[in-house]
Formats: structure tokens, sequence, C-alpha cells
């Protein structure tokens, strides 16, 4: 109910109380005096009006005084003056007889003691009720009290005092509570004392007051009414208040059943001057309601807000007022926190409490708490803590204005958020320990020239659910404060994030840092539909990491979502650097983008973008659907990345172990597989000023590009066609194996624009497969100005490009084309495929092949071409070429270069007006391909010039001829010491001992001469064994099981195979080379070699 409907009912229930303490003062009206009942000494009576309680009149135990009363009664304008020797603490005063009732002054003298007033018929405080002590003042109905020794000094049972010789204090335990207490007097104790009202009900409609102290109004049943009010106010800090019980029910103090709180109370603990302020509870274990006014703020001169707590266990009803503000501090804390809370609006029902008196019993309903949003509104001075048993719904907006104010809501169960929530410059907090949900909803924190940070945080431990919903955090005005923008963290511990149709974004508009965005859970973060941006200097966006819980999620997805962090903030000075912040990904198992998913990273104006991390615990990474991961520069983007020490965005210098490097810019993705297809791609693009990033692949077990799935790096024009001013970065992939397939899939670093094009480098343990026209590996100048040609290094077991793929350095200005590095243990070229550094007008580029076994298969090359555009002032020479073997394998040549008949397979190193390039080939033989000029339908290695100078073509073989026998080597190149045959047992037939020359291929000089542990011998199989045919089928097997470790002798088998001379040799489906004992002439190849043993198991 309304605040205004609720304020009538307190009459009749004030004038109950009014006529009851009026028949209680009749009843003892014509016993107004105080006497003593003779159990602790004489039973006298005194004699009015000031009545002094000698010491002798009592029992002295220790430090405490003990007395008992008959009856103890002070009627207006009286005074009751307790004596004791300076040593007494407490005086501790009984009353055996009827209650007490107390219309004048109480007043200790001869020491600093504590008074404590039992009397469990009860006691009335009148209007004209004082106190006058030095210490505590403890006025209870309880029947005894008891004390650590296990005594107790009762007033139901009289005793003799306990023998005591030890302090007590007001905080000792009562007995049960009988009468009722009540106070319409003013009663105040000295600073830092403690006074205390305890019974089974205790109502105060007047002054209780302990300045820097504590008061205490605790029973069964409390209420403060009327114009009652309650001050801890203090120069120096605010004291405690506790109504009904301590904090959340909890410490030694009995907790009230019912609390009620009128209109018209206040009650204070302020600081005054400098300090902190205080602490007040109101609490109880059914029901509170709470109407009055609580201030705790802090010292004007400085000091932080106090905290004040405002509950009930089971039900609450607030419609107050409260202050723990601070002008030069801290503000306080508020806290609401009963079983259930429901914000609902102004004016409507806000309580399920029937009042019929002021203790009336409530209607629970449900135990939902429904709290008038104006009284949440209104709280602007303090931190609003809403903590609830059970659930949390906000069912209409909250606003909270006052900068530096917290709202804090904690659900035990779920928190439901279906109304905007804002609060001005300070924290938003809400948590659950099962689930968070908003649903159509604005979480706001915003601030202005504030220099404090402030955050927004959503944790639910099993699940958060964010669905067509905001969530901001906002510096909103630029200024010389620097000021930081708050974080947004969403995490969830135990179970999944989900967001759908969300916008969440940290935006500063000023030069401080922009706010991080942390979303993380132990399951998944599924992000749907929803966009993620932080705006400003170093804003980055965390996805599965946190900085505040050690949480990875399994897996995180991204589906038709926007992740975006720049530095776009037009109001700073241009010359002022602000760097775009970075994006990370990382989960145990898996990281997908699909559907038109973005993560970009990019810079607007001075300063750099930020890196993009995409990584899992050796799972996968997927990028589908027209996905892509992005670092730019954009037009009006100045990076700071131009110098040589930082190219490529300084990843590949971070990677080499060179210091003071920069790796912003770049995009990293360390997995155990990297999946793009059907049009995503990953990028590090520059339009503006600064070279672009890197990208940089390190998956354990393959990167696959399929369906135009490609990675760039590039420098670029913008969309009015003005050229980027600076170099495309590179591309770093260390892989399992890496298979290209389809147009416009691969790896791609060109410039546009005035910088030079990057480098890319492929370390592949198993396959780099190429397959598809348009599809390849590039190195490209576009633009006609004079510009540096890229690089291409690539090393793999084995390296296989069929149906159109390419691998390619080309440079459309004058410039040279580039390099192009292969290692590989087999290379195969097939179906028009290309290897070729080429130039439009500049020299042709270098190819440098170092491989065991390379096959041209139907129109494919190797070409380095200068001049392609056929310049009449052209003269550049054509680009070298060196094909060898890999001396780290152990072959200096490369064993076997063939070609396929009437295919026309080339090697050119061509040139236009200038000289041809150079064609260094070593090589244990060729097949089908030879030195002329290169026509169609021939395999051709051909160093022309169209309209100069032919270069020079090398080429060195073994001119191994099977029909001529074997190769006398030359001595000096054999080590005597190798020469000595270590045959196998002959068992008879062959005279073993003497010194042969060591033949090849695994036989030695003469058939009947013993094979070697040494040499080596292939596998053969005959050939209705395996069909030859060509590698035009794609396989995941490794090339390398062609050099495998040799076959121990204790691996021979019991029944040996037949050796049948090898024939020639063939390509199975793999990629692997393998000798046959029959062959047609066309399938005829050089032997591959792998280590001997003396039988074939």
């Amino acid at each position: 109910m309304t605040r205004s409907s609720v304020y009538p009912c307190w009459r009749s229930p004030l004038a109950t109380g009014i006529a009851i303490s009026a028949a209680l003062l009749s009843q003892i009206a014509h016993a107004q005096n105080i006497s003593f009942d003779g159990t602790l000494g004489r039973s006298d009576t005194l004699i009015g009006p000031n009545y002094t309680i000698d010491p002798n009149l009592g029992q002295t135990r220790g430090s405490n005084l003990f007395h008992s009363f008959r009856q103890f009664n002070l009627n207006t304008g009286e005074t009751a003056i307790f004596q004791s020797g300076a040593n007494i603490q407490n005086i501790l005063a009984r009353v055996t007889g009827g209650a007490s009732s107390i219309d004048g002054l109480i007043k200790t003298q001869g020491s600093h003691a504590n008074l404590f007033l039992i009397n469990p018929r009860g006691i009335v405080f009148g209007a004209n009720a004082r106190l006058d002590m030095a210490g505590s003042f403890v006025a209870t109905t309880a029947d005894s009290l008891k004390f650590p020794d296990g005594s107790e000094f009762s007033a139901t049972n009289p005793q003799p005092a306990p023998l005591l010789a030890t302090n007590i204090t007001p905080g000792l335990q009562y007995g049960p509570r009988q009468g009722t207490i009540r106070n319409d007097g003013q009663l105040r104790v000295a600073a830092g004392q403690s006074l205390t009202l305890l019974g089974t009900t205790v109502t105060n409609t007047g002054i209780l007051a302990a300045p820097g102290g504590r008061v205490e109004v605790l029973g069964d049943r409390v209420a403060l009414l009327g114009t009652g009010s309650i001050n801890v106010s203090a120069v120096g800090g605010g004291g405690t208040v506790l109504i009904g019980g301590d904090f959340q029910g909890k410490g030694s103090v009995p907790n009230a059943a019912q609390t009620v709180v009128a209109p018209t109370v206040s009650i204070k603990a302020d600081a005054i001057g400098t300090g902190n302020g205080g602490t007040v509870i109101i609490w109880s274990d059914k029901s509170t309601r709470f109407y009055g006014t609580i201030s705790a703020r802090g010292g004007n001169e400085g000091g932080n807000g106090g905290f004040i707590e405002v509950s009930g266990k089971e039900a609450l009803d607030y419609n107050g007022t409260v202050d723990a503000g601070a002008t030069r501090g801290i503000p306080g804390t508020f806290l609401l926190d009963p079983t259930n809370i429901e914000i609902v609006a102004s004016g409507g029902d806000t309580s399920n409490l029937e009042t019929v008196d002021e203790f009336g019993d409530p209607n629970l309903n449900g135990n939902v708490t429904r709290l008038n949003v104006a009284a949440i509104n209104n709280a602007s001075f303090q931190e609003v803590v809403l903590q609830a048993t059970n659930n949390i719904t906000f069912s209409v907006p909250i606003d909270i204005q006052g900068q530096g104010i917290k709202l804090t809501a904690d659900a035990g169960n779920n928190l439901f958020v279906n109304a905007n929530v804002k609060t001005d410059a300070r924290n938003i907090t809400l948590r659950a320990e099962n689930g968070v949900f908003i649903s159509n909803a604005e979480i706001n924190s915003n601030k202005n020239d504030i220099a404090a940070g402030s955050f927004v945080a959503i944790g639910g431990r099993k699940q958060v659910s964010i669905n067509n919903s905001i969530i901001r955090s906002r510096t909103d005005s630029a200024s010389s404060t620097k000021a930081n923008t708050g974080a947004i963290a969403i995490l969830s511990t135990e179970g999944s994030v989900s967001l759908d149709g969300a916008n969440i974004s940290t935006t500063n508009f000023d030069v401080g840092i922009a706010g991080d965005i942390i979303i993380t859970a132990r399951d998944s973060v599924t992000i749907r539909n929803s966009s993620v941006f932080s705006r400003g200097n170093q804003g980055q966006i965390l996805i599965g990491e946190s900085r505040y819980l050690d949480i990875t999620p399994a897996s995180i997805t991204l589906d038709n979502s926007v992740l975006t962090a720049s530095n776009d903030i037009p109001d700073i000075p241009a010359g002022t650097q602000i760097d775009a912040g970075g994006i990370s990904l990382i989960a145990n198992r898996s990281v997908s983008l699909t559907n038109g998913s973005e993560v970009t990273s990019s810079t607007f104006r001075l300063g750099n973008p930020g890196i993009v991390l995409l990584g899992t615990n050796g799972g996968e990474v997927s990028l589908s659907g027209g996905s892509g991961v992005l670092t730019r520069i954009e037009p009006q983007g100045i990076a700071n990345l131009t110098s040589d020490t930082e190219f490529a965005g300084g990843a590949f210098n971070a990677l080499l172990g060179r210091s003071n490097t920069e790796v912003v810019g770049s995009t990293f993705v360390l997995t155990g597989s990297l999946s793009i297809t059907d049009n995503s791609l990953i990028s590090a693009t520059t339009f503006g000023t600064g070279n672009a990033g890197a990208v940089v692949v390190l998956a354990s077990d393959e990167v696959s590009l399929t369906n135009r799935g490609a990675i760039f790096s590039r420098s670029s024009v913008d969309k009015a066609g003005n050229p980027a001013r600076g170099d495309a970065g590179g591309i770093l992939i260390g892989t399992g194996s890496l298979t290209i397939r389809g147009s416009g899939s691969g790896l791609t670093t060109a410039t546009e624009g005035t910088g030079d094009a990057g480098v890319i480098l492929v370390f592949a343990d198993n396959r780099i497969s190429i397959d598809g026209r348009g599809s390849g590996i590039f190195s490209s100048v576009l633009s006609e100005t004079a510009q540096k040609g890229g690089a291409i290094g690539l090393s793999a077991r084995s390296l296989v490009i069929k149906n159109g793929g390419r691998i390619s350095v080309n440079n459309e200005s004058s410039g040279s084309a580039g390099e192009i590095f292969i290692e590989a243990v087999a290379t195969f070229l097939d179906q028009n495929s290309r290897i070729s550094a080429t130039t439009r007008s500049g020299q042709g580029g270098n190819i440098k092949l170092n491989t065991a076994v390379l096959n041209l298969y139907r129109s494919s090359s190797i070409s380095t071409d200068a001049d392609t555009a056929r310049l009449a002032s052209g003269i550049q020479p054509g680009g070298n070429i060196r094909i060898a073997g890999i001396p780290s394998f152990g072959f200096d040549r490369t064993i076997v270069i063939a070609a396929k008949p009437g295919q026309d397979n080339n090697i050119v190193a061509k040139a236009f007006r200038g000289r041809g390039g150079d064609i260094f080939i070593f090589a244990g033989r060729l097949l089908d391909i030879r030195q002329r000029p290169e026509v169609s339908a021939t395999n051709d290695i051909d160093a022309s010039s169209q309209f100069g100078a032919d270069g020079f073509v090398t080429v060195s073989t073994l001119d191994i001829d099977p029909e001529r026998g074997t190769v006398q080597l030359a001595g000096d190149l054999v080590d005597a010491s190798q020469l000595i045959a270590e045959g196998c047992d002959t068992r008879g037939k062959l005279s073993l001992g003497r010194l042969t020359n060591a033949g090849r291929g695994g036989l030695p000089p003469s058939p009947s001469d013993a094979l070697a542990d040494d040499e080596v011998i292939a596998e053969w199989v005959s050939g209705d064994q395996f069909i030859a045919q060509e590698p035009d089928a794609e396989s995941e097997n490794d090339i390398s099981r062609a050099n495998s470790s040799s076959i121990s002798s204790t691996q021979i088998s019991e029944t040996p195979k037949k050796i049948v001379e090898a024939q020639g040799w063939i390509l199975d489906t793999d990629g692997n080379v393998v000798l046959v004992a029959q062959a047609s002439e066309a399938d005829l190849q050089a032997p591959w070699l792998s280590p001997s043993s003396c039988r074939i198991p």
C-alpha cells in the first residue's frame, strides 16, 4: 500500500498504546515510590522526591553493585540517584513487585558505572523521563540476567547477589522476557555509551540518544511510533542502531518477529564534521514495515557514508527514505534483503501486509515483498543493495540519480530484469545463485567527468540469459579528467551464458581507458543476433577470459553477431593517440563463428588496432557462412607500425624472439584445427597510414580453407580509390596439414597502396594441398607504383597442387616479383597448376625448390616471367629457378623430376626484352622433360628471352641409364672405411670377407655380391598388385612414410618374400612413391630409396 494509505492507520494503534500506558500508570499511581524487598539488605522505603540509593542498601560483589526493589517508580519531577564507589563498574537493579512507571530522572553518582534495570512485569518511561549517567543504560523485562560463570540475577526468584568477581557488560545474556516496555520520554546516555530497551513488546514514541554509541530496541515485537526519534550522531563518526535485531538477523542479540517504523520517525547515525556514517539495522524474522527516515551520512568535512539495512526475513513493506551519502567521501550502503523482492510502480500496492494495528498479523501471500520503485530511485546518496533469499524481479524501470551511486541485486534463486535499470556513474551488480534472466530491458551505467571507474557485473551461477536487451557502460563527455569507463562482466561460474538480440557496449568519449567487456562461463557462451562493442581507448572484449574467475567455457558460438573494438572517438584532438582494444575468444573445445559473424579491431585515428586472439585447448576454431575475423587501419587511421622492426605488426619479430617489437593489429589463432569455409576469412588490412598486421595460425592438427575460405593481409585502397600508405602484413601458419580447396580459397598478402607486399610462411608437419582454380597461396603487388614484391616460404613433407591451384608472387608494378622458397620431400603439380614468380614490368622473381621428388602433370609449370606486359621499354631480366634436394633429409639432389609425356609441363624463366632468367637443376634423373624452347605439347625447360639474351640452364644429373648398368663412382667420393661389405649369412653359398665396391639402390656392383646393412633397398610390388595412376585423389596419408626408419634385422619374417628386381616406379593416390616390378614405359620412374635389410617382411 502507499505511504498515504498507511499513515492514517497509525492513529488507532497509537491511541491504543497511549490507553495501555495510561491504564498501566493508573495501576501504580497509588504506589509511586521506591522500596526495597529485603533480599539483599534492609526492606526500606525511600522518601522522595529525591531518592538517594546508597550502596549500603544493596550488596557489592567485586566491581558490581546489586540492588533488589519491591517497587521502583518515579513521578514527574522526582529523581532516583544511584550512588556507588569509584571502583563500581555495573549497578544491577531488579524489581520484584509490580511494573515500573518512570516519569522523572534516573541518575548515577560516584562512578561511570553502567545501570541495568530489570522488571519482568513491565517498564513505562513517561514523557518527562530522563537519564543522567556516565555509563550505559539497559532497561529490560527479562526475568533475570545470566552471567558467564553460569550464575544469574533473577527478579522472579530473588536470591542473594551472585558472587561475581569479574566485570560484566551490557551484552550479557538475558532470561525469558515477560512484560512490555514503552518510552515516551527523552532517554540519553553519554557519548560512546549504550542505551538498550529489551522486552516482549517494545514501543518508542520518545527520544533515544547515544552520541557515537549504541541504541538497541529489541523484543518479540518492536515499534517506533509517533514522532519518536533515535540519534547516535557524533563528532568523529556515527554510532550504531539496532531495531529488532542485528545484521541479517545474525549475532547475539534477540530478533523480533515483527518490526514497525512509522512515517514520522527519524533515525540518525551521522558523522558530524569529519568521520564515517554509522550503522542502522531494521530487522525482523517475519515481517518488517518501514515508512520512516534513516540518515547515516559521512561528515561534511570528510568521511564515508554509513550502512543501512531494512529487512524482514519473510516479508518487507518498505516505503521510507534513507540517506547514507558522503559529501567528501565514498557513499554508504543501503540493504534490503527479504525472501522475495518485486520492484513495482509508484502508487501501486507495495505491501502484502494487511494492517489492523501496528503488530497486525501479516498476510504473507507467497512471501513476496513489493517495493515501491520511488523508494529505490530516491535512495540517491548511497549504494542500494537488494538481497533476497529467493527471487528478485524488476518489473518497472529504476533510475537512481546521483554521482557515485551503486545498485546491487543479489538473489538466492533467480533474478529477473524485465525493465530498464540505470544508475549515474557507478556500479550495477546483478547476481543470482541460480540464474539471471534479462529480457526487453536496458541496463545503463553512465558517468560524466567522474574519475573513479564503474562497472556492470552480471553473474548467474547456473545461467545468464540476455534477450533483446541493451547493457551499456559509458563516459559521455570529453574533458581533462581522463576518466575511465567501467567494465561489463557477464559470468556463469557453473553453467552457460546466452545472448540473443543483445547489445553490449562500453564507450569512452574521453581520453581515458574504455571499459573491458568480459563474457565467460564454465559450459558455453552463445552470442546470437547480437552486437558487442568497446569504443574508445584500449577497451577490450574478452570472451572466455575472466579477470575475476579462473573459468574457461567448453565452447563459444557466434551466430549472426558482431564483436567490435575501435578507437572511433571524433571529439578527441587529432594529435592524441588512442589505441583500439583487443578481442579474444578462448574456449577449451571449440570456437565457432557462423552466419555472417564478425570479430573486428580497427583504428579510425592516430592509434593502433588491437590484437585479436582465437584459441582452444587442442580443439577447433571454425569460421563459416560469410564470417570474418578482421584487424583494420581505416582510411583516416594512422597506426604507429611503420618501422622495419615492426614488420607484419611485429608478430613475426616476436615469434623470432626479437625484443622491443609490437604485435598490435595482428590476429593469432592457437588451436588444434582451424576451418575457414563458405566465403569466410581472417584478414589484417590497412586502408590508411601504417602497415597491415599479421595473421598467425598455430594449429597442431590441420588448417582447412575451403569454398572461398581465405586468410588475407593487405594494404588496400579505400572506397574513394585512395591507396593506403603502408606495407601488407604477413601470414604465418604452423600446422600438421594445410588444405586449400575451391575457387577463391587460400592465403594472400597483397598491396594496392604505396607499400610493399608481405610474407607468407607455412610450416606443415605433413601435407600442404592446394586444389581448384583460383585457389592458392599468393603474395602480390597490385598497384602500378614501384613496390617490392613479397615472399612465400613453404615447408612440408608433401606439397600437392592440382586442378588449377597456384603458388604465386606477382608484381604489377616495375618492382621485382618476389621470392618463393619451398621445401617438401615430394612435390606434385597436376592439371594446370602453377608455381610462379612474375612481374608486369620489373624483374622476375626467384623460385627455390628443395624436394626429393618433383612431378608435373597435365599442363603444370614452374615459372619466373619478367615484363609480362610486353612493354617496349622493358629490359628486366627473368627470375631464377633453383631445384635441388633437401640436405637435411640426406638428399643433396632431387632424386627425380618427372613429367607426363606430351602434356605441356614446363620449367621456364623467361623475359621479354631483358635477359632470360637462370635455371639450376640438381637431380638424380629427369624423366620426359628436357631443356628446349617452350612449346605446347612438350615438357620443356626454358630460360629464353623473346628479344634479349637467353639465360643459363644448368641441369646436373647422375645420368643413370638402367640399360647401361651401374654408375662407377669416383674413388674420392667413397669413404674407404665403408667399403667393407657386412653381408647377411649366405649359408655357405658365397665367400665373405672381401672388399667390394658398394652399389646403389639396394644392389651391389655384382649380382653375386652380398648385401650390406648400410645399403638401401626399396619395398617393391609387382604390377598386378598395384596399377599405376595419376595423383588425382586427395589423401591424408603422410608422404614421409617413404622415408621411414630402417627395418631392423629383428623384424624379419619367418617366410621371406621373394626379392623382385624393380622395373620402374609409380605414384599412389596419396602421392607416395612406390617401386614396381612391372611397369609400362610411360610409368617408369626413378627409384625411391628406403633403408635396406636382407629381407622384406
